[in-house]
């Protein structure tokens, strides 16, 4: 088979409400020299079935059946079967316009960002939201993480197209053990391995945000913390700084991690005691940074790594009282 330019992956799970409109949206694109790869990801609905009739009729599509094991278990087997010159990736409850893979242009950079549309759950109507368009290198990493952050697009994977041989070359897949944001720390990773960057000021990805507060509200908090910190961890490296504030933003998370962990009922203290350690070691490269929160402050201040764990249980009953 001919090498496509684009390689588009989509796990798909309990999507047959969506799956339709995603999938006909892709065949629509203006560009027509692209794989599509859809890893039914276990559905107990009618979701493979409906690959199944899509591959049935358009030979660009290739539909993968595996046992559920997540949505970053069934996008790394996209991945391993990928075979396109750059690889994006698009969600079955989400929709693009004709012109999202036309969009991303010829893909000189070896990461290119493009902006999107947004629908929270709270609102009627869906944002756009721009991205300043510009190139970037080394020297210019500073004022591309300022653009992105203004733009809300620091972490998104479904708004870049990706190299797939830098993907390879560097053997990058998504971590299976992060469930939240693993997404944002494959796309951290990926770009520590970049030279260049582009982004452009046009946008053709429709999300649809889901109420975060009810599709995570069982997230583990050792991956949930990992993730995080990995993030921080390849900011930095890529910024070579700890005061942006895509950085200061994610050490508030730990300390919200942090904060959680006193909540549960299987307070476990050798492991928030962990997390204290780590998180104090952020917190003094950024320590006077006006968007450190209050939560990042008190834990800092207040609790400290070597709190008598009667301490732990007060700061417990406050918490439970908000």
């Amino acid at each position: 088979m001919k090498q496509p330019k684009f390689s588009i992956i989509i796990p798909v799970y309990k999507a047959e409400k969506t799956i339709h409109k995603c999938l006909d949206s892709i065949l629509a694109q203006t560009v027509t020299d692209f794989e599509l790869i859809l890893v039914n990801d276990g559905s107990p609905d009618n979701s493979g079935a409906i690959c199944d009739e899509y591959a049935a009729k358009d030979n660009r599509i290739k539909v993968l059946h595996k046992k559920n094991g997540g949505a970053s278990a069934a996008r790394n087997i996209g991945l391993n079967k990928a075979i396109g010159e750059n690889v994006c990736f698009v969600d079955s409850d989400d929709y693009v316009a004709p012109d999202f893979l036309d969009i991303f242009g010829e893909c000189r950079a070896d990461i290119t960002i493009q902006g999107m549309y947004v629908k929270k759950p709270e609102d009627a109507q869906e944002q756009y939201w721009q991205i300043i368009e510009d190139t970037y290198d080394a020297e210019k990493i500073g004022l591309m993480m300022d653009n992105l952050y203004k733009s809300r697009n620091t972490g998104f994977l479904v708004t870049r197209a990706f190299k797939r041989k830098i993907i390879e070359a560097n053997e990058l897949r998504l971590n299976e053990r992060y469930r939240l944001r693993e997404d944002e720390e494959f796309v951290w990773r990926y770009m520590c391995k970049c030279k260049t960057f582009a982004t452009v000021n046009k946008g053709a990805y429709h999300y649809e945000m889901p109420d975060f507060s009810l599709k995570y509200i069982h997230i583990d908090s050792d991956s949930d913390f990992n993730c995080t910190k990995s993030i921080i961890q390849h900011i930095v490296f890529l910024t070579d700084k700890y005061n942006h504030p895509c950085i200061v933003n994610n050490i508030n998370r730990l300390a919200y991690i942090i904060q959680n962990s006193y909540r549960k009922k299987d307070f476990d203290y050798s492991r928030t005691n962990k997390y204290l350690i780590e998180f104090q070691q952020f917190y003094k490269k950024v320590k006077g940074n006006r968007n450190l929160n209050k939560k990042s402050k008190i834990i800092y201040y207040m609790i400290g790594t070597h709190t008598p764990k009667f301490l732990h249980k007060i700061y417990n009953k406050i918490l439970s009282r908000r």
